[in-house]
């Protein structure tokens, strides 16, 4: 634990026994709050990410502001992403980023064709993922490292390959389930309340005629009920 100053809205804190960004998040909430991730000067970071300064700006959001939604979107859709492959264990993953309207991913799921059942199923397994609740944790690796991490998955080592060689990339492991993302993401698979699985399209690897025909699943995520039915109704 540590003692740390801080700017927060134009105004200096000080505050002691705080280890990670969601220790300061609580004490200037008293544990009340619907942070989603925070920026520390000019870089966004997890909430739970260890404090590295003893002084510094700091700024948080929740969903209600873009920065919120594009974090809480890029969670779900690693969510997305690790019910796919449980449901279905061949499956390759490559990317799925936040867009405007919720987020998608794209999966080689070799001759599988993914079927309105599919959606259904993607959607119940990712609610057994968010009320496991898991820590949603970063790490750190060489770019050797990350290769024989992902060595089973071609479209993730084509990425890695293209970073400089002395490059530290970073991975989120949520559960049994892991992938390459520079982050920032949520502290845990539970703060993703509500997960539709919207459509199913199909998509070329890096948006490449010459490649891989993938299928894209678009989905959203909201943080209540309430909140995703709301916008299904607005559809």
């Amino acid at each position: 634990m540590q003692e740390v100053v801080f700017q927060y809205r134009g105004k200096e804190y000080r505050v002691e026994n705080v280890d990670t960004y969601a220790d300061i998040a609580h004490k200037l909430t008293n544990g009340h709050h619907n942070f989603l991730v925070c920026q520390v000067g000019e870089k966004m970071v997890d909430l739970n990410a260890p404090i590295t300064e003893s002084s510094f700006q700091i700024d948080f959001f929740t969903f209600e502001t873009p920065e919120g939604k594009d974090v809480y979107w890029h969670t779900a859709a690693h969510i997305l992403a690790q019910a796919v492959k449980k449901l279905f264990p061949g499956a390759k993953y490559t990317i799925g980023p936040s867009i405007e309207s919720g987020f998608y991913y794209d999966f080689d799921l070799g001759d599988k064709n993914l079927t309105p059942e599919d959606m259904e199923a993607i959607e119940k397994e990712a609610r057994k993922i968010t009320d496991a609740n898991f820590p949603v944790v970063r790490k750190e690796l060489s770019k050797d490292e990350a290769l024989v991490l992902f060595q089973s998955n071609p479209y993730k080592v084509e990425i890695i390959k293209e970073l400089p060689d002395e490059a530290v990339i970073s991975i989120y492991e949520q559960g049994d389930f892991v992938d390459l993302c520079r982050g920032p993401h949520l502290i845990s698979t539970g703060v993703v309340k509500e997960l539709k699985v919207m459509s199913i399209a199909g998509a070329y690897w890096r948006g490449d005629s010459t490649k891989k025909m993938l299928q894209r699943v678009y989905a959203i995520a909201f943080d209540s009920s309430k909140a995703l039915k709301k916008y299904l109704n607005f559809l």
